[in-house]
């Protein structure tokens, strides 16, 4: 049987990115009931959202973007060029 977007008791996962992350997890804690916490366990510190027990996502810090690594600017890259 294939349910549809939204259906009662489907796996859901967001993947909440912000500027102020405690600001959202405050707000969002008050309006939703949702709870936030640092998943000690997690090797990023990830900090996840629950709801009765049960992981619905997490909230990321968006206001410093992360480079992938061993991927580099075209300024960065430039640079490494003209100091050869």
């Amino acid at each position: 049987m294939m349910s549809t977007l939204g259906s009662l008791n489907e796996f859901c996962w967001m993947d909440v990115k912000v500027r102020d992350p405690s600001g959202t997890a405050a707000f969002l804690s008050e309006a939703l009931g949702w709870c936030f916490a640092v998943d000690e366990e997690d090797w990023r510190q990830a900090t996840k959202i629950t709801i009765e027990g049960y992981r619905i996502g997490r909230v990321s810090d968006n206001s410093r973007p992360r480079k992938a690594l061993g991927w580099e600017t075209p300024a960065e890259r430039r640079h490494k060029i003209l100091a050869a």
